[in-house]
């Protein structure tokens, strides 16, 4: 279904060259062929001018509360920050708010954890992540990928929220 331009959606394509299938792979086929359309797994954001921007997986997506966060948005902003080198932003899980979206982030100069967390919710509200974690450097792969899974998987615990704690915004 369509949404409206500036809300981010699943993008869909279809053209008559366009493959129907994956070759020897029926589950995958599945997930991204349905009704004629190719469904690649990616998320975007028509503009008025139906220009489109691409936001990320729809897999990264992070869940906050029904409010859906692009973690590559929180990431741009973190990197317009002149202390910040290098920025990633992913989703913990919260009991309740869903997921909760938490950015770590390597610097060139010091800045604290609040001053970057102030940085980034002025300029994306609610939108903007709950928590900025400095870190000495970003777990990657071998192809250079930030794992982002290893960074929510080391700082869970740390970032669960007490009872009665309450997330800013």
């Amino acid at each position: 279904m369509p949404v409206r331009a500036g809300t981010m959606g699943l993008l869909r394509f279809r053209a008559p060259w366009f493959p129907a299938a994956y070759i020897d792979d029926a589950a995958a086929s599945a997930r991204a062929f349905r009704d004629g359309w190719f469904y690649p797994g990616d998320m975007g954001v028509l503009t008025p001018d139906k220009v489109l921007h691409l936001k990320g997986r729809a897999d990264d997506v992070i869940n906050f509360d029904g409010i859906k966060i692009a973690p590559l948005d929180i990431e741009k902003v973190l990197l317009a920050h002149p202390a910040v080198v290098e920025a990633a932003a992913f989703p913990v899980p919260s009991k309740l708010h869903q997921q909760i979206p938490v950015a770590a982030v390597t610097l060139r100069q010091p800045a604290s954890s609040d001053e970057l967390l102030s940085f980034a919710r002025q300029r994306l509200g609610p939108r903007g992540p709950a928590r900025v974690v400095i870190v000495r450097s970003l777990p990657k792969n071998a192809m250079g990928k930030v794992l982002k899974n290893v960074l929510a998987q080391t700082l869970v615990a740390p970032l669960q929220p007490s009872p009665d704690s309450k997330l800013p915004g």
